[in-house]
């Protein structure tokens, strides 16, 4: 009995060797990189940093975003589908807008169409957050 335990210790031993490191599949770096493109999409939005937004969004979404004087934005990533060259990401979002007195919670989901190398937002397909407060 005693000899099967150290056999099993030494089975777990050198299975969990570091000598063959695994790199991620290209569709997982692809997953990774899309998600990072739109996380700095949110923070730029929430900044008010126009000129970072203009070189993220595609020009109807950017020219369609709303003044606000502070926003509080949230995104959770849903489901990515990766065809050849072509993404396409669903987030669902909350969000908080202020304006003035005034503060308007929404949420929702957005569809993002991407492409590259390197990636970039093609078009919203739906659901688009930055064109609030109404």
């Amino acid at each position: 009995m005693r000899l099967f335990i150290v056999i099993l210790i030494a089975i777990a031993f050198s299975a969990c060797g570091k000598d063959e490191v695994k790199r991620p599949s290209e569709d997982s770096a692809l997953a990774g990189e899309a998600a990072s493109l739109i996380e700095s999409i949110r923070s730029a939005y929430e900044k008010k940093d126009m000129e970072a937004l203009e070189g993220y969004l595609p020009l109807p979404d950017y020219k369609g975003i709303k003044d606000f004087d502070s926003a509080d934005l949230e995104f959770t990533p849903r489901l990515l589908e990766i065809d050849g060259g072509r993404l396409i990401f669903n987030v669902s979002w909350t969000g908080a807008w202020r304006r003035g007195p005034a503060t308007t919670e929404e949420r929702g989901m957005a569809v993002f169409e991407l492409q590259g190398p390197p990636l970039k937002v093609i078009r919203i397909l739906r659901g688009s957050p930055f064109g609030l407060p109404r």
